[in-house]
């Protein structure tokens, strides 16, 4: 199942329609505000968006939606992540939230605004990065550990677990991949910089599916590069 949220709605398309020339989009959902994130439930059963007043829950078999939970701080919803098929994280301000009932749990561990939530590929641990730090949640344990070694400017951008490691974990810096295993926060076992500098600070990163070294990385003036993690080729 493919969604593609745009501004201000959602198209949840099945593989099937995607082969098709031309490929056939089902009529969009509308969303209730401008989206500041989104997650598949870890079985694709639903799909959640949030907007800086609220998430939506949405699915794609019978294309319904709900509103799941409103808002009533004063700083806006900015990430969302789902460990379970019950249950959703997401952060406001340098808080992070978990619902699993109306009232959401509040862990509150970061001095600056949270700018990325990611989870291991089983869904039991949670990295949460700030501008100046990475943290790492244990959700069976409740342990909270903080990667150190990490450059000394406030230029943390993104996170990213890897897909086919549990315990890896990908940190984007201005121009450059760190690489940690999260069972030991001491240090990166790997430091990889992007080869061209001026095009800005890396602000996403994603993980083929099918290989375990490809890494794609998304720059601030919107280029795409890649990185072989085995060959720290970028």
């Amino acid at each position: 199942m493919l969604a593609v949220v745009s501004t201000s709605s959602l198209s949840l398309v099945e593989p099937s329609n995607l082969k098709k020339l031309p490929p056939i989009l089902p009529k969009p959902h509308d969303l209730s505000d401008r989206p500041t994130g989104c997650s598949w439930a870890p079985d694709n059963s639903v799909f959640y968006v949030s907007y800086a007043g609220g998430i939506q829950r949405f699915d794609p078999l019978t294309t319904t939606s709900k509103e799941l939970y409103f808002n009533v701080d004063n700083d806006p919803i900015s990430n969302i992540v789902s460990p379970s098929t019950e249950s959703i994280v997401f952060s406001i301000s340098n808080r992070i939230c978990s619902l699993e009932s109306r009232k959401p749990k509040i862990l509150d561990t970061h001095k600056r605004s949270i700018n990325c939530l990611a989870l291991s590929v089983d869904g039991q641990t949670l990295a949460s990065t700030s501008s100046d730090a990475v943290h790492i949640h244990h959700f069976e344990t409740g342990v909270t550990t903080t990667l150190r070694g990490l450059p000394t400017e406030e230029s943390i951008t993104s996170c990213l677990f890897h897909p086919h490691a549990r315990t890896r974990l990908l940190v984007a810096s201005e121009n450059q991949v760190l690489v940690y295993d999260t069972n030991c926060p001491d240090q990166a076992s790997k430091i990889i910089l992007l080869d061209d500098p001026s095009s800005g600070p890396i602000v996403g990163l994603a993980s083929s599916p099918f290989s375990k070294s490809l890494v794609a990385a998304i720059t601030a003036d919107g280029r795409l590069g890649l990185i072989d993690l085995e060959k720290e080729i970028p």
